[in-house]
């Protein structure tokens, strides 16, 4: 499964730091919402990059990690 942009960007802007990552399953109870939470839409849209990413140090970063 490819890592998504916003996770990649904060494993290499946290790199020197002892991170421990969790992939969890959608259906975990702590993915869940608590009842009565309201709904929120998370979607990608076009447009401008988050400030403080730098996509190519980035990709640089994770080429190198990577066999």
């Amino acid at each position: 499964m490819p890592a998504t942009r916003a996770f990649k960007a904060a494993v290499h802007r946290f790199r020197a730091l002892p991170l421990k990552t969790l992939v969890m399953d959608a259906a975990d109870p702590e993915c869940r919402a608590p009842v009565g939470a309201p709904l929120v839409r998370v979607a990608d849209r076009p447009g401008r990059a988050p400030h403080g990413i730098d996509d190519d140090a980035v990709e640089r970063y994770w080429s190198g990690l990577m066999p």
